[in-house]
């Protein structure tokens, strides 16, 4: 029976089993060339439901449902089935009823028909990681224009070494090709073409066996439930699940690059949401006997004995696909005939990617490499294509009808204003009816909804990130580059400096208290710089009587400079305590006096107004007779 018509008791099923010349060497690492195919999967039935098809509105049962439980694609050591279903154990656990949840479900933008991303949270999802889900939840829903919700249900564990996270996605079993084929065609938006060329009829031609010319006619065929919901009829319940490993070393924000030891967590969602969506192919059983959505375009890459790679949409419509694990060796495409891109084939890599190369063909590569990421603009033609092909409307809007994408041609710019500024950041774009939605770190910013942004009176509170999300009437949604913005503190002077009286020989300091971004100090007196006097306080360790006056502080700023109150000294001056001591020999004798009688009627050859000890001593600014008389009077008497 072919993998995928489970019973209802859980099927656990190791992808071991392949030839042995798929086996033969190791990696880098020691481990076998195809280890990451041969890791675990785990199936897990699901309940039946009545589903109502779209193209005809007639109500079926999907009875034949079950989640794969799947180590993610990264990781960079093998998986067991105990480690598998331990993660999963834990996870479910987490998810269980009256357990914490936040939802990641902010108001979409644009077009309200397309995709709604929902992101259930657990409670081990780290607060810094809640970020790269609102990036790729705001990414997600701009790329496809199915009015429809899907769900992921996410948590964090500790996994061990180089184990990033294990991963399912949710698939509906047993779908008719007739029941998918009619669900392809009806789903149609214009620019979509391909669908018309699938197969006629009620099976669709498949080789199992890469190795053989033998062609059959599948009947049935396995949808994800998103990509189910998305093209062919409604369901019910999650959509898939994803638990991270907590000690792996993630980036959560790409914006502003990526060290090469780090892995964008974005970029791993986005990838992971991918086959969530669709992005799968049974090439990876190794079973046989089933296809997925997305093999009703995979062929061989070389014609071979049977011409296997169509060239025209007539040739699409005969050639059958083929779906076989590592036969022919790298030899697989997915093929929409506008387009073909090379797929992995199931070694070393999982089939349900693109092929690794030395460039990278899109988003849905099986390896990521540290420091990596496809910011801003995730997917690459190769992705949309393929998701277009499988029934996915890409781009809202559908396309066509003389319509232009839009295309931004001016992105914001960052800025550094000052508090109490105002900042416009705009973005310039071509094409068809552009609608415009701000985000400020990636949350939407309520009716900000014009080409310009404008913030008046910024404070701190408005630093972050801005961009725009601009849709257009046939197209899909574009992401301007992120600008950040930077307010910086008002230049302002909280407490003043103060008047002061002193004593002459005692200390004075003056202090002013500031505030603002890159600030700085000037001290002056009397409005001229007092040089070295750079810091908030000034110092006078032994004021004199020519330190009084009036100082002020200038402090500076990356927003302007402001000079502080005037803070006026007063130096009161001290007597001389030993007025007849001329010489300063602490006495008053006759030295003095010989001294006192050579500048006796003048003040010549002294440093001071009339000498370090004053012979003026009546201040008149004459040593006279007067002067004379008050030194009598001090004569003979000691001051040691």
């Amino acid at each position: 029976m072919a993998m995928g018509r489970v019973g209802a008791a859980v099927v656990l099923a190791a992808l071991a089993g392949a030839s042995a010349s798929a086996q033969v060497g190791v990696d880098a690492s020691g481990l076998p060339l195809n280890w990451r195919a041969q890791q675990p999967r785990l199936f897990v039935p699901l309940p039946p439901e009545v589903s109502t098809l779209y193209a005809t509105g007639e109500q079926v049962v999907l009875d034949s449902n079950y989640e794969v439980w799947r180590p993610m694609c990264f990781n960079q050591a093998p998986m067991t089935m105990a480690e598998l279903t331990a993660s999963r154990a834990s996870h479910e656990a987490e998810f269980a009823p009256g357990q914490p949840i936040t939802v990641v479900d902010s108001p979409r933008t644009g077009r309200m028909s397309n995709v709604n991303i929902v992101f259930n949270l657990g409670a081990s999802v780290p607060a810094a990681a809640v970020t790269s889900f609102t990036r790729a939840e705001t990414y997600l829903e701009s790329q496809f224009g199915d009015p429809i919700t899907v769900t992921v249900n996410v948590s964090f564990a500790n996994l061990g070494s180089g184990i990033i996270g294990a991963t399912s996605s949710a698939t509906i079993a047993n779908r008719a090709y007739s029941t998918v084929r009619a669900g392809l065609i009806a789903g149609k938006d214009s620019n979509d073409t391909i669908q018309d060329f699938l197969p006629a009829g009620t099976t669709i031609p498949v080789r199992y066996v890469g190795t053989s010319a033998t062609v059959t006619a599948e009947n049935l065929l396995e949808v994800n439930r998103a990509n189910y919901k998305a093209t062919i009829g409604t369901s019910s319940g999650n959509d898939g699940s994803m638990q991270y490993n907590s000690s792996f070393n993630f980036d959560y924000d790409p914006s502003n690059g990526i060290t090469g030891s780090q892995t964008s967590l974005t970029d791993v969602i986005i990838h992971e949401v991918g086959h969530a969506l669709g992005f799968v192919s049974s090439a990876d059983n190794q079973g046989g006997g089933v296809m997925h959505m997305l093999d009703v375009i995979r062929f061989q890459n070389t014609d071979g004995t049977g011409d296997y790679n169509p060239d025209t949409t007539a040739e699409f419509s005969t050639t059958p696909r083929t779906v076989d694990y590592n036969t022919p060796n790298d030899d697989a495409i997915s093929d929409i005939i506008s387009g073909e891109w090379r797929m992995s084939d199931g070694t070393p890599y999982q089939a349900s990617h693109f092929r690794e190369q030395s460039a990278n063909i899109g988003i849905m590569d099986p390896a990521f490499a540290g420091g990596q990421t496809f910011y801003p603009n995730y997917f690459k033609t190769s992705d949309t294509s393929v998701f277009d092909a499988i029934g996915w409307d890409y781009p809202p809007g559908g396309g066509g009808g003389g319509c232009t994408e839009i295309t931004i041609t001016d992105h914001p710019d960052s800025e550094t204003v000052c508090a109490g500024e105002t900042v416009s950041f705009s973005v310039a774009v071509t094409g068809t009816n552009p609608t415009y939605q701000w985000r400020k770190n990636f949350v939407t910013i309520a009716g900000a909804t014009s080409s310009t942004l404008t913030l008046n009176n910024v404070t701190s509170a408005d630093n972050g990130s801005y961009l725009c999300v601009v849709t257009g009437e046939c197209s899909t949604a574009q992401l301007s580059t992120a600008a950040t913005l930077t307010v910086n503190a008002a230049t302002t002077i909280s407490d003043q400096p103060d008047s002061q009286t002193v004593d002459e020989g005692d200390p004075v300091t003056f202090s002013v208290t500031a505030s603002g971004t890159g600030i700085g100090y000037q001290w002056k007196k009397d409005t001229v710089n007092i040089s070295g006097a750079t810091s908030s306080s000034y110092n006078i360790a032994s004021t004199v009587a020519g330190d009084a006056g009036s100082y002020t502080c200038e402090v500076t700023g990356a927003c302007g400079a402001v000079t502080s109150s005037a803070a006026v000294l007063t130096v009161n001056t001290i007597g001389d305590p030993c007025p007849g001591d001329y010489n300063g020999d602490t006495d008053s004798d006759v030295l003095d006096f010989l001294d006192f009688f050579d500048d006796f009627g003048n003040c010549e050859n002294q440093p001071g107004p009339c000498g370090v000890y004053d012979a003026d001593f009546n201040g008149d600014t004459s040593v006279d007779v007067l002067d004379f008389l008050d030194f009598f009077d001090a004569f003979g008497t000691g001051c040691g």
